[in-house]
């Protein structure tokens, strides 16, 4: 089975499937940051992306800008990578909405009161997106090796892309935004945007469970 056409771009039915699993597996996944705070959290549509040359272009943030970032593997039933990029604001607020302490952003990943709410913080966003995931594929979805770092987009993203093209000819990505509405409805500081990476057997693997 192949996903691309004979131009090179993701076929519909592979376009379908990641739409459906990055709208739902978002949603999910920051769903309980934003019952937890009592804040509203808006969804962006998904965009379903081949990536040949420069993924930076595609990405909403500033390359220079310093994010917190999470990268997950999927292992198992499935195979690719999710990245997190998270505003540090997201992050900071929500800690201290958890432990009424503020943070530097040098203490983010060093202070133990910090990285521990940061770790809960991780836990139920890839619990919430693996979950949904699995659920809406009927099958388990496993996640493991995650890393978290501090660092400037391109830095992340680079290395995310370099890792990933060594093991897939051609690069295809879901990206779905996320961020904090005030009362009016107006986007916040409070942002994130998640990527997931899945190699050809793995979105291979999604048009044939979702054809079952």
């Amino acid at each position: 089975m192949s996903v691309y056409d004979k131009n090179g771009e993701l076929n519909q039915e592979a376009i379908d499937v990641l739409y459906e699993l990055g709208n739902v597996g978002v949603a999910t996944a920051v769903m309980p940051i934003g019952n937890m705070r009592e804040i509203k959290i808006s969804v962006d549509i998904p965009e379903v992306v081949t990536v040949e040359k420069d993924l930076l272009s595609e990405i909403s943030y500033d390359p220079e800008q310093i994010v917190v970032s999470v990268a997950t593997k999927m292992n198992d039933t499935l195979s690719g990578t999710i990245l997190f990029l998270l505003s540090k604001d997201f992050i900071k607020n929500t800690i201290y909405e958890m432990t009424e302490m503020e943070f530097s952003d040098e203490e983010l990943l060093t202070d133990a009161d910090s990285f521990s709410a940061l770790q809960e913080i991780i836990n139920y966003m890839t619990a919430g997106y693996a979950k949904v995931m699995g659920a809406y594929l009927n099958i388990p979805v496993y996640i493991s090796d995650i890393t978290i770092g501090l660092d400037k987009v391109s830095s992340i993203v680079e290395g995310i892309v370099e890792k990933s093209q060594k093991k897939m000819e051609k690069l295809a990505y879901v990206n779905t935004r996320f961020a904090r509405k005030d009362d009016a409805g107006n986007s916040s500081n409070e942002f994130g945007q998640v990527l997931m990476f899945p190699d050809q057997q793995c979105i291979e693997k999604f048009i044939e469970i979702m054809e079952d």
